[in-house]
This record gives C-alpha cells, sequence and structure tokens, in this order.
C-alpha cells in the first residue's frame, strides 16, 4: 500500500461501526480485506518469547518504549483553533475551513473576509452570513444555508470537544500516548537484515510470524504505518479532518464531496512514521499497553543462525506441541541472501 490507499485505510476502520454508512460498506469491506495475510514480529529470545507463543500472543508495549522516541508525538494545541476565551474560531481554523470548501467551489468574493466579517459574541452569527451569500456570493437560499451549517458545526464540534466526555478521553490519550496506549509492531517481511540486527539481537533471537484473518473483529485493531515527512501530524489538525468529514458526509449539495475521508485523520499522529525507518514496513496493533492480543495466530517461527542451542531445542519442543512451523535461518553465503530451512 502508499499512503494514499493506507489513509483510505484509515478513514474505513473509522467509519466501520457507523450504520448510517450503508452505501460504503462494501468499499469499507474491499479495503480492509487488503490487510496482508501474514506479518512477523522480530524479537529476541526470552522468558516473555516463550511465554507469548505459548499463548499465541501478541505483548502491545507502552509507546514510550518504543524504539524511536519521535514515534506518536504530536503538535498538540486545540487552542491555536479558537479563542480560548470567548471561543471565537481564529485565523488558523478559518483559513483551514477556507482551504478545504475552495477545493469544491469557486468564490468571487474573499470568503474568509466575509467569515472573520459576520462573527458575532459566540462565533459566526448565521443571520448576518446569510444576507452576505446572498447577495455578493451569489448563492441560493439552499447552498448558503447549507455553508454556514457546516462551518457552524464544524466551530461546535471542536468547541465542544474539551466538553464531550469521549472526545476528552481521546485528547488525553493523544496528548500523552506514552502510557496510555500500548503497541504491537510487526513487519510485511521475513528476511529484513537490519531488524535481525536490531530487534531479533544479531540473530541471536527469532522471527514470529502471525497468520492474520480476514475477520474485521480482529483486524479492526491493525492499523498500517505511514512513511512520510510532509504528511501532518498535528493533532488539532488531524481532529478537525476528522471533524470535517462527520460534518460533511450526508449532504446532497455539490459544494461537499459525499466519500467518506477525513475520519480516519484522528489516527494520523499514531501511525505516522519518518521515511528513515520505511524499511521496517511496519504494521502495528494498537491497544492498551502490556496487554496480551490474542487474535492472531502463530503460523511458524524463524531463528536467527546464532541462536543458542538450549533456545533452539526449547522451540522445537514448542514447536512440537502448539503445531506451528519451525525454520532456522542458514549460515551467511556469499550472495548475501537470507534463506530458512525447516526444522520441524
Amino acid at each position: 500500500m502508499n499512503n494514499t490507499q493506507k489513509l483510505d485505510y484509515l478513514d474505513c476502520l473509522a467509519t466501520l461501526d457507523n450504520k448510517a454508512l450503508s452505501q460504503e460498506r462494501k468499499h469499507i469491506k474491499d479495503t480492509l480485506e487488503k490487510a496482508p495475510d501474514h506479518l512477523f514480529k522480530y524479537t529476541r529470545i526470552n522468558k516473555f518469547t516463550f511465554l507469548n507463543i505459548s499463548n499465541n500472543s501478541l505483548r502491545l508495549s507502552p509507546v514510550e518504549k518504543l524504539d524511536d522516541p519521535f514515534d506518536c508525538v504530536s503538535n498538540f494545541s486545540i487552542e491555536s483553533f479558537y479563542n480560548t476565551l470567548n471561543k471565537i474560531p481564529n485565523d488558523k481554523f478559518i483559513d483551514h475551513f477556507v482551504n478545504k470548501i475552495k477545493k469544491q467551489f469557486k468564490f468571487s468574493f474573499d470568503i474568509k473576509a466575509t467569515i472573520k466579517s459576520c462573527m458575532g459574541d459566540c462565533g459566526l452569527d448565521k443571520s448576518k452570513m446569510m444576507p452576505v451569500l446572498l447577495t455578493i456570493g451569489h448563492m441560493n437560499k439552499e447552498k448558503a444555508n447549507k455553508l454556514c451549517d457546516k462551518f457552524i458545526n464544524l466551530q461546535n464540534l471542536v468547541v465542544d470537544s474539551k466538553s464531550s466526555k469521549s472526545m476528552e478521553s481521546a485528547i488525553k490519550i493523544m496528548k500523552d500516548p506514552g502510557k496510555n496506549l500500548g503497541v504491537g509492531s510487526l513487519s510485511n517481511v521475513k528476511d529484513n537484515k537490519v531488524m535481525w540486527a536490531l530487534y531479533g539481537k544479531e540473530y541471536e533471537g527469532c522471527c514470529i510470524e502471525y497468520d492474520i484473518p480476514k475477520d474485521i473483529q480482529a483486524t479492526r485493531y491493525l492499523f498500517p504505518v505511514l512513511y512520510s515527512k510532509r504528511i501532518s501530524n498535528n493533532f488539532a489538525i488531524n481532529l478537525f479532518d476528522t471533524f470535517w468529514s462527520i460534518v460533511t458526509r450526508n449532504t446532497e449539495s455539490s459544494l461537499f464531496d459525499n466519500k467518506i475521508k477525513g475520519m480516519g485523520s484522528i489516527m494520523v499522529s499514531l501511525c505516522l512514521k519518518d521515511t528513515d525507518w520505511s524499511f521496517q514496513q511496519e504494521w502495528r496493533v494498537i491497544g492498551k499497553p502490556n496487554t496480551d492480543f490474542q487474535l492472531f495466530n502463530i503460523k511458524a517461527v524463524f531463528l536467527g543462525f546464532k541462536v543458542c542451542k538450549t533456545n533452539e531445542t526449547k522451540m522445537k519442543r514448542l514447536a512440537k506441541k502448539n503445531h506451528f512451523s519451525l525454520y532456522k535461518m542458514d549460515p551467511p553465503s556469499g550472495d548475501k541472501k537470507i534463506r530458512y530451512t525447516q526444522i520441524v
């Protein structure tokens, strides 16, 4: 998947439980079925490794223990979108709104200046905005009314997000994901030399293969990692984009895109890494920290060529008992390719 496809995948995850989206169900189902059939976990071998394999589980480590200290860190300031004293949207909020609607409609007047001139004590004053859109904007009443409603709804969502219990919980988690979220990091590949060196204890460890079922109850926790230097990890902007999708999704107006886009924006900060890490080809399970995720099945385990005899013997016994395949990496050869030989 490229980043565009991954963002679409995140949108589908975010809209999964919305019963009003019957027309989108097929797209959601088809998109989520593009998740990999198999994913791999590079790890050192210790008592916890044997315990996880015995229990057919994946340990979710706290975000603060991830290898990249910049991972899941977002620019965070809901207040940057509105004045905290009078709760009136500021220039940043208006700019973002204007940029959204300009992609779908051409204005013959300065829409930003018009919105600012129609602000009252509680934000946009619809009674001031409507006549302006009807006269200067040459809009019909229906379009002018919908445009005002979209702005007001967005404004209310951003302002009220501080008082909404569910949104307050989400904001708390996003502000400090280190202790509030757990991540199980997986990879699309089992033969990456860098990851064997970093996470497989320099080829003394193992690589666990998980079979990913085509089951929404399992894959709803599985997120693709986006690698980019340009995608915004500003939580306020991502939250705005999520709200934008909420308030525009049911409109029939040609002003707005009917497709469900932007709902997954709130998750971008948890799934965005610098391109320096793209070699990992990571997918991650996100949930409660220090818990064991047990909705994937272990299909095979690949041992590094430096694995100690004791760990190899233990893993053989475990493979026979739990009925998974066991492979051992062949010693390095001149062509520098990783190869495995099945031993159970």
